[in-house]
């Protein structure tokens, strides 16, 4: 039974998002097979979210979604065959990162939820959820036993219950299987973006590594870093070649639904691809692009709409989005606290040894192939560094407004928080490594084929 469990959970997603690029979106692009395979595995988690959103019994969603998953699966066995014949050209890739995620998946099997904000925010959620038996019948639940953040967005918290509704009871440990799925998905995309070169491909390896235990403890703060990271790939992808992925609305639809930094990510996204997409000349591709995938947009995005208004009906507010005088307050009595934090931000958790142990040695690296290759690197480049210094400004405006004590604030968040900036570091450098060590590929029709 566990064994079946485990093997077949994750090819359900695979199925429904199979299920659903074929009959609905009729798969309208030409992709490479690993760039389809991200999209429809991607595709068939949000496909799934939204099933358990609308249904009104746990059990409905999947008697819904399985047969319609095992449809997917048999009628795309040509795509199946073709991701098998991807794999068999370079085996030896594909059995060093199967032995690399068999040992995070074994670690998000075995280890049980016993962090306390996983076991106080997400899952505690999926718990109500579980036991409410209908996600938007959780209502009273929540108003009742609120704990800490009930605003947070729902993803994990609707698979994990989904998943015990499943074997029918509730554990500490086989509904943290459901960041599995997540896992498996978020790894095929720094897989997609490393596999050219050994040396991007052991800078992809470094982020996983980096994020460590927060791959398989219960945080979200890993999971929502790296979908900010191949939301960063496929923007320089954009910028780069002037041709748009639909995948760019697929990891921008993910961590919108994992956590409320989906929404700083948003912001400074935003801002910066229609700073780049002036420069570059690539607004009008953005643009042409949301109007192209207006409807896989608007599915993308449904259950995160849907539990937005719901959460307002309950009379949740995002708790760490809030304007007021008060906030104003807050900052201009912590100015002479603000030494102080640049100090603990930067020297002490742990960005600057990131930088100096595996930036520096990048850079190195980067200096001989650039000088091997004579490769002219431009701005473009630099995006996702670009988009850390953004991210990490917004960060140090939050600790300075922060209502609780800030020493205790810092303490008990900053390694978690700071995740994303450490992950866009790290993806600044894997695309100045496929800048600089591959000069064929600037000018191919796409980057990742």
């Amino acid at each position: 039974m566990l064994f079946a469990l485990v093997s077949l959970y994750p090819l359900y997603f695979l199925g429904l998002g199979l299920f659903l690029d074929k009959y609905l979106f009729k798969n309208r692009d030409q992709q490479s097979v690993l760039e389809k395979l991200f999209w429809v595995y991607g595709l068939g988690i949000l496909f799934n979210f939204l099933l358990i959103v609308a249904s009104p019994k746990l059990s409905i969603s999947e008697i819904l979604g399985i047969p319609l998953s095992i449809i997917g699966l048999l009628v795309c066995r040509d795509f199946l065959r073709d991701i098998l014949s991807t794999v068999l050209k370079k085996p030896f890739n594909f059995i060093l990162i199967t032995v690399v995620c068999g040992f995070f998946l074994h670690q998000i099997l075995v280890v049980p939820i016993f962090e306390w904000d996983p076991r106080s925010i997400w899952f505690f959620y999926a718990k109500v959820i579980y036991h409410s038996d209908y996600f938007l019948g959780m209502g009273d639940a929540l108003k009742l036993n609120a704990g800490n953040h009930p605003d947070y967005p729902k993803l994990v918290p609707a698979m994990a219950a989904q998943l015990a509704n499943v074997v029918g009871f509730w554990n500490e440990f086989l509904p943290k299987f459901s960041l599995a799925p997540i896992f498996i998905h978020s790894s095929l995309g720094f897989f997609i973006w490393s596999k050219e070169k050994w040396y991007t491909q052991l800078t992809s390896l470094v982020i996983f590594l980096s994020l460590g235990t927060f791959t398989w403890n219960g945080y979200m703060d890993g999971y929502v870093s790296l979908y900010g990271g191949l939301f960063c790939f496929w923007s320089w992808s954009l910028i780069k070649t002037k041709k748009l992925s639909k995948n760019i609305f697929l990891c921008a639809a993910i961590f919108l639904n994992i956590k409320n930094e989906g929404i700083v990510f948003s912001l400074v996204f935003g801002t910066l691809l229609v700073i780049y997409g002036v420069r570059h000349k690539v607004l009008f591709e953005l643009v042409k692009g949301v109007r192209k995938y207006l409807l896989e947009i608007v599915l993308m995005l449904l259950p995160f709409v849907i539990w937005v208004v719901a959460k307002k009906s309950w009379g949740f507010t995002d708790t760490q989005i809030t304007f007021d005088l008060a906030l104003v307050q807050r900052m201009i009595a912590r100015v002479h606290e603000i030494p102080f934090l640049m100090k603990e931000l930067i020297f002490i958790k742990y960005i600057v040894p990131y930088i100096i142990v595996g930036g520096v040695a990048s850079l190195l690296a980067l200096a001989f192939l650039k000088l091997k290759n004579r490769l002219k690197v431009n701005e473009i480049s630099l995006f996702a560094w670009v988009c850390g210094l953004y991210y990490f400004g917004i960060i140090f405006l939050v600790y300075l407004q922060t209502m609780a004590p800030l020493r205790w604030h810092l303490n008990t968040s900053a390694n978690r928080t700071l995740m994303p900036v450490l992950v866009f570091i790290w993806v600044g450098t894997m695309i100045f490594l496929k800048d600089l060590g591959n000069e064929k590929e600037i000018n191919n029709k796409s980057i990742i084929n």
